[in-house]
């Protein structure tokens, strides 16, 4: 094979891999959008907790809904549902921008319910979980005006995803 047809190749499989990256990290925005009142999002109705239960080992967190939808910088928003808590009492939910940008909000750890999960939304919000490595943030991104993705992933599992708008 000559050296053009070889970079021609890998040139496409690089564009293929990237468009797959940035079609799946914004595949939820694409479906959901169409929703005009975020109150209205499916989500589950009920669900079990599992986080006190030692024969149920990192069960599928599950949120059922939302204090509310339409939000500021600086307001603070809770999660009603299940199975939030992880390593030593963790109560911590991701947000992701329509950028595919994910950065990580920390809620109380010394909430007595295992059912609701209360945090700010502080700006600007650092992109990693580095709570127990004790190293600064090396990454952040701004709460700008536009919709979000909310979720809880405690363990290896994620939740299932709510929409928010930051006004």
């Amino acid at each position: 094979m000559n050296k053009k047809l070889i970079y021609v190749i890998v040139l496409l499989v690089i564009v293929i891999f990237v468009g797959a990256y940035f079609y799946q990290n914004n595949a939820y925005y694409e479906e959901a959008l169409p929703i005009t009142d975020l109150s209205q999002q499916d989500l589950p109705e009920n669900c079990i907790d599992h986080s006190s239960d030692p024969e149920v080992l990192l069960d599928v967190p599950t949120i059922t809904s939302l204090s509310d939808y339409y939000l500021s910088v600086g307001d603070k928003v809770t999660l009603t549902g299940c199975d939030f808590v992880g390593f030593e009492g963790d109560r911590n939910v991701w947000i992701k921008n329509q950028k595919g940008e994910t950065g990580l909000l920390f809620g109380d750890r010394f909430v007595d319910t295992d059912t609701s999960l209360t945090v700010t939304l502080e700006s600007p919000i650092c992109q990693s979980n580095n709570s127990y490595s004790g190293l600064p943030c090396d990454s952040w991104f701004d709460l700008e005006p536009g919709t979000y993705i909310l979720y809880v992933q405690p363990w290896v599992d994620e939740s299932n995803k709510v929409l928010i708008n930051i006004e």
